[in-house]
């Protein structure tokens, strides 16, 4: 039969072979993944050509070399890994040549490599086809099909496998721009969260922001500022003085910074904000930022909790700066108050008393407000040095809540306050100083007066009763003149005056040669009392040798007499000494 009139059969198979075609196009242009498209090109080869194998090996261009991909059929483990140089192998000839190849008899073919033929003879494949896949004229892979005995590949096999090859190329591309977009989506999409998500965080940190300068505007204390700060960060804030001590509240279980720490975010080099390490908590985080204005510190802002974000972060430094604004407005606040009550104090210590009113009206025009009578006089010593914002806002806030003046001078407060049980008043001004000063403390108080201006002119004896329990080591305890027993009479002028010549006449040959010769025969009479007169240990405690401690000794001898040591002389010297020190403690 002419080619003109193909026998039926064999144009049955083309028909067959271009439906299969069609369907192997619109398979392949429906997958979107690279490793379906191949798998669905090997699978179909295989089918189409009736081989025992198929198989694709694609192209590195960079290392310029073919390499296994795909494959349906094989039976060693060792054909997976086969890789070719362009130009080696049936495959590399196809590759580099961009022509389709075949082989009846692999095994024989002496154009092919032998190390490949190891590999093949292995898999005992022995006719292979290998056909190009081509787009836009550029070589992406090789594609065989192959049998495990003799076979001529016909020219309408190479045909249909080179058409099966131009499909899948095209396909493969299709795949791998479909993923490559897929990419750049899912790329977009990732940056499009984050910057969803940044601009939620800036959002925050706005309404934060917003949030603190209302917060400042209306004046709220620094408890409930710090406690704002906790909120938005989901941990514990503390505020800190410039010394260190706690100016909030906060939870026991927080790791408060140490001296150390607080030193080093203080260093002017640095950023005045650092992290502080793992909290007390697993998994938590501790930072502190200095709350200053310029280059003043003014206290510091502590934070435990979440590790925070960069974001956070600033946050946190943005409230320190609030936060340093509050205690700046707050500390000119109080010493304005404090300035006033102290006008206030010393102008009703001189005034002959009388109608108070306009001491009323002057401090209720700065917010101070005096409660009404009886009033009491009291007076604080500290035992310690406390100063700065702490000792300013105790002051002033005792002063408030006892609804009365207060006055801070070295070492002494002074309060005139409303009560009338002086004892009472004493001990509760003494407890709740004495936690806002962190340093022990006495108290005296005096009263109870009708007026201010008389409460004020017995600051004097509320002074000193603070000073008895100073000079006998009762700190931490408030009194009234009344309460301190046997020393009653340093109350009364007239009892003062007794014991001060009571002490004259006792020991005023000792005094008289201090004075003169700047000694220290007092001093001497003194450690001989408090130490039981054991030689030892008042030598040791006036750091002396025994035999300068005799010679003393002897000196004193000859101003007092022998009979200082033993006996009622020396109850009477003691006794002289005690009030001495009393005296001067008080006066």
């Amino acid at each position: 039969m002419s080619d003109e009139h193909p026998e039926p059969e064999s144009y049955q198979r083309r028909t067959i072979e271009l439906e299969a075609l069609f369907e192997t196009a619109g398979e392949l242009s429906s997958l979107h993944h690279v490793d379906a498209v191949l798998g669905a090109i090997v699978q179909r080869s295989r089918q189409l050509l009736a081989s025992d194998v198929a198989y694709l090996m694609l192209l590195d261009e960079a290392r310029r070399q073919t390499y296994m991909r795909v494959s349906e059929g094989i039976q060693t483990q060792e054909f997976h890994g086969i890789s070719l140089d362009y130009g080696e192998g049936l495959g590399g000839l196809v590759a580099s040549t961009g022509m389709p190849q075949w082989t009846r008899d692999y095994r024989s073919d002496e154009r092919f490599a032998p190390k490949i033929g190891e590999v093949v003879r292995a898999e005992a494949l022995t006719a292979l086809l290998g056909v190009p896949l081509k787009v836009g004229g550029r070589v992406r892979g090789v594609l065989f099909a192959a049998d495990r005995r003799s076979r001529d590949f016909t020219h309408r096999e190479i045909a249909l496998l080179t058409s099966l090859a131009n499909h899948a190329a095209i396909a493969l591309d299709n795949a791998e721009l479909h993923e490559q977009t897929q990419q750049v989506l899912e790329k977009w999409q990732s940056v499009s969260r984050k910057v969803a998500e940044q601009n939620r965080t800036l959002e925050r940190a706005s309404e934060f922001h917003e949030r603190l300068t209302g917060l400042v505007a209306a004046g709220v204390p620094l408890g409930e500022l710090a406690e704002a700060v906790a909120q938005f960060l989901g941990g514990a804030v503390a505020v800190l003085a410039d010394d260190g001590t706690l100016l909030t509240p906060v939870r026991d279980a927080v790791e408060l910074p140490t001296a150390r720490e607080l030193a080093a975010v203080s260093d002017p080099s640095g950023s005045g904000s650092a992290p502080l390490g793992e909290g007390v908590e697993s998994g938590s985080g501790r930072h502190v930022v200095v709350a200053r204005t310029g280059a003043r510190r003014l206290g510091y802002l502590f934070y435990e909790g979440p590790v925070l974000s960069s974001t956070d972060v600033r946050s946190l430094e943005r409230a320190a700066l609030v936060t340093a604004l509050t205690i700046l407005h707050k500390r000119a606040d109080e010493e304005a108050r404090s300035r006033v009550m102290g006008e206030l104090m010393a102008e009703l210590a001189v005034r002959p008393g009388g109608d108070e009113a306009w001491l009323h009206k002057r401090a209720a025009a700065v917010g101070i407000t005096v409660s009404g009578p009886p009033y009491a006089a009291v007076s604080v010593l500290e035992s310690a040095e406390s100063g700065g914002l702490d000792r300013l806002d105790a002051v002033v806030r005792t002063a408030r809540e006892y609804g009365g003046l207060a006055r801070a001078q070295e070492g002494e407060i002074s309060l005139l306050v409303g009560g009338e049980d002086p004892s009472a008043l004493a001990r509760w001004i003494s407890a709740d100083l004495e936690q806002r000063l962190h340093t022990p403390v006495a108290a005296g108080a005096a009263g109870p007066y009708p007026t201010l201006c008389e409460a004020a002119r017995a600051l004097p004896r509320a002074r000193t009763c603070a000073g008895v329990l100073a000079m006998t080591g009762r700190w931490s305890q408030g009194a009234a003149p009344e309460d301190v027993g046997l020393y009653t009479l340093l109350f009364s002028e007239a009892g003062r005056e007794r014991i001060e010549e009571f002490v004259a006449e006792t020991l005023g040959p000792v005094l008289e040669h201090d004075g003169r010769r700047d000694g220290r025969l007092l001093e001497t009479l003194r450690a001989h009392f408090d130490h039981g007169s054991q030689t030892g240990a008042v030598s040791a405690a006036l750091m002396i040798h025994v035999n300068t401690l005799y010679q003393r000794q002897e000196r004193i001898d000859g101003l007092l007499g022998p009979g200082w040591r033993r006996g009622e002389q020396s109850l009477q010297v003691h006794l002289a000494v005690r009030l001495r020190d009393l005296l001067r403690g008080t006066g």
